[in-house]
């Protein structure tokens, strides 16, 4: 995926914000313990406030943007440690 415009790095942004949504769903599906089920559902509805963010943010709102790079970062990774 292009980084180099404010629409490639908000659709990137955007779709790492749903996978995490999605991410948190799911363990909260796998687990038996209503604590982390709670918890679980808990990080889902803030992932979803980030994606509501996103959605809303326009190109207009950014001054000057600076880019670094940073190593690929996958939930899916994640899932499988825990998992």
């Amino acid at each position: 995926m292009e980084l180099t415009d404010f629409r490639g790095i908000m659709k990137f942004a955007l779709e790492k914000e749903q996978e995490a949504v999605n991410f948190y769903q799911e363990c909260s599906k796998l687990t038996t313990r209503p604590a982390m089920k709670e918890a679980f559902l808990e990080m889902s509805e803030e992932e979803k406030k980030h994606v509501r963010m996103i959605q809303n943010f326009k190109p207009e709102h950014v001054d000057k943007v600076s880019l670094k790079e940073i190593p690929n970062y996958s939930c899916n990774e994640e899932r499988r440690k825990i998992l």
